[in-house]
């Protein structure tokens, strides 16, 4: 199995995750009004399976990642049509045309200056435009548990999961908050996906409809959520 298919496909094909992602495409379609006509946006390869879904539902996927392997490796699953890819680095991405929909999912938190690639990819939304954004939340409620069980020194620590997926932060509601109006963004809404009392591993042993009710119960409790979303302008 290649490092692709075990990091960008296997790994995100989990029950709980594709539960997410069915979660995340609602609100894209409810909050940031995607449709067939909508020109998308997306930041890094990210799984595969998302974005496979995600063209299926608007006029254009244009993939922005700055490695020529993973690209490589992503034409052979990303079968859609109406997927593009762009090689360049976020931070420094020179564009031709403006986007409806901007969407970094699980993005910001590996890099050291996410800020400034909020305020180089916001240059590309249209006036109608939305930006879509997640990130993992320090403060997720199995966070919480962990640090009381001592697996963690202090809220904000990476744990093995982090260090493995090249994460460099967390995120709270307050950080998240602070970085979008350093970019120069405005916040329309603000959510959480999935309510976790345990890993995402754990969760795999629990029933469909579990999965779903901790789904709908972040929206009650986004401050304690696994991962926090943000839809900007």
């Amino acid at each position: 199995m290649s490092t692709f298919e075990r990091y960008y496909i296997n790994l995100h094909n989990s029950k709980t995750k594709l539960i997410i992602d069915e979660m995340e495409l609602r609100v894209l379609i409810d909050k940031c009004f995607i449709n067939e006509r909508t020109k998308v946006l997306y930041a890094g390869i990210s799984t595969v399976q998302f974005v496979n879904k995600l063209a299926a539902k608007v006029k254009r996927v244009d993939v922005i990642e700055n490695e020529e392997e993973l690209i490589r490796e992503a034409r052979k699953v990303l079968r859609e049509e109406n997927i593009r890819f762009i090689l360049s680095d976020l931070d420094e991405a020179v564009l031709n045309e403006q986007y409806d929909c901007i969407i970094l999912r699980h993005v910001l938190e590996h890099h050291v200056q996410p800020v400034k690639i909020l305020k180089q990819l916001k240059k590309y939304i249209n006036n109608n435009g939305k930006i879509y954004i997640t990130v993992p939340n320090a403060y997720s409620l199995h966070r919480w548990i962990g640090l009381e069980m001592k697996k963690l020194a202090n809220i904000y620590e990476l744990n093995n999961n982090d260090i493995r997926f090249g994460h460099k932060k967390l995120y709270t509601l307050e950080i998240l908050y602070a970085e979008l109006s350093q970019a120069g963004l405005t916040p329309e809404k603000i959510g959480g996906t999935i309510l976790k009392a345990m890993t995402i591993e754990d969760m795999e042993k629990m029933s469909e409809s579990y999965i779903q009710a901790c789904v709908k119960v972040a929206t009650r409790f986004p401050e304690l959520s696994g991962e926090l979303y943000a839809i900007c302008f």
